[in-house]
């Protein structure tokens, strides 16, 4: 007879163990899936209204300019300064202003010392220059103090007539649209102050003063001021206040991660949608302050 076949040889590796029971339902929600990366909108700005009622304002042509001004800071004529668009004007704060914190005394405070956003109506007219060319708007020249601060100026604006200066702000880096400045060369534009006296003569500027008419012997009406708001409000600071704010750790903005910290206002300046939410926001706030002013009154498109 044969011999008994061999016993089984034994597994290699022992059994699996049995699968652990499931565990028990947990009595918390499931974690929030984590934010997108892409930069938060403020959720509390409402949506840009199509059409809003606008005031029809008795002037020739007149539009908004706006100017970034120190806190307490006011003259008693607005001339030989530099103002812009809107979209100007936060493009200005978002790129050479809240990207700085200056302090005096110890004290916070923003660069420049500005603290507003200043609203003027403004009217231009084009006077033929020297080469008999009638424009709206001649060369942008930046005023420093008061002075044109740009090489040959007198020349410059003498030639175009003391237009309105114009420059338009389109550049890779912000996604501010219609951004513009303007120049508004006054009476003596090239010297310093305190004016001296009879240099009207030399430098009679553009504004349309002492007579003078809009049109046919000067080229743009008195700026003037109906407005302004806080950048406190603006940007939601509030209260609070700029220096409390940075004292705690905040931040406007900060250029190498473009966002704020501890603020999401300034957040995304290449950002298309954010820049016109920057915009919608400080009108909206205007309209909230002054509510019998046009809700926009565009700059002339030959400059834009």
């Amino acid at each position: 007879p044969s011999p008994p076949p061999p016993p089984p040889s034994p597994p290699p590796f022992p059994p699996p163990p049995p699968p652990p029971p499931p565990p028990s339902p947990s009595p918390f929600p499931p974690p929030s899936p984590p934010p997108p990366p892409s930069t938060p909108s403020p959720p509390s700005w409402p949506p840009i209204p199509p059409n809003l009622p606008s005031t029809i304002w008795a002037e020739g042509r007149p539009f908004y300019v706006y100017r970034a001004q120190q806190s307490g800071l006011n003259f008693e004529r607005w001339e030989n300064l530099n103002v812009g668009t809107l979209s100007g004007v936060l493009k200005y704060i978002h790129t050479e202003v809240v990207t700085h914190t200056e302090y005096k005394g110890g004290s916070p405070h923003r660069h420049y010392g500005i603290g507003r956003i200043l609203r003027f109506v403004a009217s231009v007219s084009g006077v033929p220059d020297v080469h008999g060319v009638v424009r709206p708007f001649g060369p942008f020249v930046a005023f420093d103090k008061g002075r044109c601060s740009v090489p040959a100026c007198a020349e410059r604006l003498r030639e175009s007539g003391y237009k309105v200066g114009c420059q338009v702000q389109h550049d890779a880096h912000h996604a501010y649209e219609e951004a513009a400045w303007f120049s508004f060369p006054g009476t003596c534009p090239t010297f310093t102050l305190p004016k001296e006296a009879g240099c009207s003569a030399i430098e009679p500027g553009g504004e349309c003063v002492d007579g003078r008419v809009l049109g046919v012997d000067c080229t743009w009406v008195t700026l003037r001021l109906i407005g302004e708001i806080e950048l406190d409000e603006v940007e939601g600071i509030g209260d609070e206040g700029y220096a409390h704010f940075v004292k705690r750790g905040g931040r406007e903005y900060v250029q190498g991660i473009d966002r704020g910290i501890g603020m999401n206002f300034w957040n995304g300046v290449q950002d298309r949608k954010h820049c016109a939410w920057r915009v919608h926001r400080v009108r909206s706030l205007f309209r909230k302050k002054y509510p019998e002013q046009a809700w926009d009154l565009p700059a002339p498109a030959s400059c834009i």
